[in-house]
């Protein structure tokens, strides 16, 4: 069996605890882009391209794709 010494499980841990948080905080990034871009969108539709450009300077912002 495989032993590990207490700081490198510690170690280990906070690496997998870091890594899920990050990921978390993209998902919810580009979530908030999706939904800026979308905003943009209608503001668009309706001739507001002022607004619209305001939305997608926003989404551009959190993730350039958008």
């Amino acid at each position: 069996m495989l032993k590990l010494k207490p700081m490198r499980i510690l170690l280990i841990f906070s690496l997998l605890l870091l890594s899920l948080f990050f990921s978390h905080a993209d998902n919810i990034t580009n979530d908030e882009a999706r939904a800026y871009r979308e905003q943009g969108y209608r503001m668009q539709t309706v001739g507001d391209l002022k607004g619209a450009l305001i939305y997608y300077e926003k989404a551009a912002q959190m993730d350039p794709h958008y």
